[in-house]
C-alpha cells in the first residue's frame, strides 16, 4: 500500500514568508499597486494586502481600483498609513502617545480591528482625569464601544477631579447634561453639581446663558444645604433674573420645610416625601421621589406607609415597568398585605389589584403552597 506523507509547515516558514515579502515590498520587487498619501507612495502587494485587510479585498476585488496599479488613498495620515502597510506584511506596529489617534483613525478606516482594538487598548492605560472627556469623545467618533463604557465608568467615579479640567468647560450644553444627570456619579456633594454648572456658563456667558434653566434642572438643589442656598445659589445672579430657576430655587426651600422625621430620604419615608411633594407642586423632588420607589421596591413596601396608600395608589405602583423588585411573588405579597390592613374596606378591591399581578411570572410551587391568600 502507498503510503503518504503530509509536510505542514510552521509558523516559522510563514512568518520568514511575509518577512521575504516585505523586503521585496521594501525594493518594489513584484508590487502591482502603489498606494499615494500625498507626497508619500508606498509599493506593495494586491493579494497580501486583500489577505489581512477587508478594506483592500473589497478594493481589489469589485471596484475600479481592481484594475489600477496606483490608489490614491483620501483621510487617511500617510505615516500611520505606513506603518499599517508594514504590520500587514510583519505583524508588529508599536502603539505610542503620539500616534495612537491617527493609527485608531487610520485603522478603522482599513478594518484592522486588531490594531484598532491595540490602540484602544493603549488608550484605556492612559486614561486620566485631564484627558478623559477628551479619549471618550474620540472613541464615541471611532465606534470604540468597550473603551466609551471604560471611559464612562472613569468619569463617574471621578467626577470631582474630571470637572476640574479645561476640557469640561468645553463641552456642549447636551453633555453636560448627560453628565450631571448620571446617577452613578460619584460626587462630594450636590454643591460640586451646582459649582460645575454655574462654573460652565460663566465660561461663556453670552453664548451660554440660554442654556441655565436646562442645566439647573438637573442639579438636585433640594440637596444642597438651607444656608447653601439662601447664602449662595439665591443670590447668584444667572439665576434672579430666570424665573423657571427662581421656582427651582422655591422647591428646594420647601423641600426644607418638610419635617425633619422624613427627610432625608430612604425606604422609610420616600412615599411621604412623594406625597407631600406632590402636593406643594414640587415636580422635580417628585420625580426624585419616585425613581427611588422605583428602585427600593422591596424595602419601600416593608413600611406602614405604603399600607397607608390609596387603591390607586397602589395600583399605579405596582403597575410601575420600572420598579426594581426581587420576584413577582413580593408584588403579590405586597398586594394581599394591603388588602389584609383594612380587609373589611378593601376586599372589594381584590380583582381590580390583581389585574395588575403577574400570576404568570409566579413559580408553580409558590402558587400551590402560599399561605397569602385572601
Amino acid at each position: 500500500m502507498q503510503q503518504q506523507f503530509i509536510l505542514s509547515s510552521s509558523c516559522e516558514l510563514k512568518l520568514r514568508s511575509f518577512d521575504a515579502m516585505n523586503e521585496m515590498r521594501k525594493k518594489n520587487l513584484l508590487c502591482d499597486v502603489t498606494l499615494v498619501v500625498k507626497d508619500m507612495e508606498i509599493p506593495a502587494h494586491k493579494i497580501v494586502l486583500a489577505s489581512y485587510s477587508p478594506y483592500f479585498y473589497a478594493m481589489f476585488t469589485g471596484f475600479e481600483e481592481s484594475r489600477q496599479d496606483r490608489i490614491i488613498l483620501q483621510g487617511v495620515d500617510r505615516h500611520a498609513l505606513e506603518l499599517l502597510i508594514e504590520y500587514v506584511y510583519t505583524s508588529t506596529v508599536e502603539v505610542k502617545e503620539d500616534n495612537v489617534e491617527v493609527l485608531l483613525t487610520a485603522a478603522k478606516l482599513l478594518q484592522l480591528t486588531d490594531v484598532r482594538d491595540a490602540c484602544c487598548d493603549y488608550l484605556r492605560t492612559q486614561l486620566d482625569a485631564s484627558n478623559c472627556l477628551g479619549i471618550r469623545d474620540f472613541s464615541d467618533m471611532h465606534g470604540c464601544v468597550d473603551l466609551i463604557n471604560y471611559d464612562e465608568t472613569y468619569i463617574e467615579k471621578h467626577f470631582n477631579e474630571v470637572t476640574q479640567f479645561d476640557k469640561f468647560l468645553n463641552l456642549t450644553h447636551e453633555q453636560v447634561i448627560g453628565l450631571i444627570s448620571n446617577d452613578h456619579i460619584s460626587v462630594s456633594s450636590e454643591e460640586r453639581v451646582y459649582e460645575c454648572v454655574i462654573n460652565w456658563l460663566r465660561y461663556d456667558i453670552a453664548t451660554r446663558e440660554q442654556y441655565t434653566a436646562d442645566l439647573m434642572k438637573h442639579v438636585r438643589l433640594p440637596f444642597l444645604a438651607k444656608e447653601y442656598i439662601t447664602q449662595k445659589v439665591d443670590k447668584e445672579p444667572l439665576l434672579q433674573g430666570n424665573v423657571i430657576c427662581k421656582n427651582l430655587i422655591i422647591e428646594a426651600l420647601t423641600y426644607h420645610l418638610l419635617p425633619s422625621e422624613i427627610k432625608p430620604l430612604d425606604a422609610s419615608n420616600s412615599l411621604g416625601i412623594r406625597d407631600f411633594s406632590d402636593m406643594h407642586g414640587c415636580v422635580d423632588l417628585v420625580n426624585y421621589a419616585e425613581t427611588y420607589v422605583e428602585k427600593h421596591f422591596n424595602e419601600v413596601t416593608q413600611f406602614d406607609k405604603f399600607l397607608n396608600l390609596t387603591r390607586e395608589q397602589v395600583i399605579g405602583l405596582i403597575s410601575n415597568d420600572h420598579i426594581s423588585v426581587s420576584s413577582e411573588e413580593r408584588v403579590y405579597e405586597c398586594v394581599i398585605n394591603w388588602l389584609r390592613y383594612d380587609i373589611a374596606t378593601r376586599e372589594q378591591y381584590t380583582a381590580d389589584l390583581m389585574k395588575h399581578v403577574l400570576l404568570p411570572f409566579l413559580a408553580k410551587e409558590y402558587i400551590r403552597t402560599s399561605p397569602f391568600s385572601c
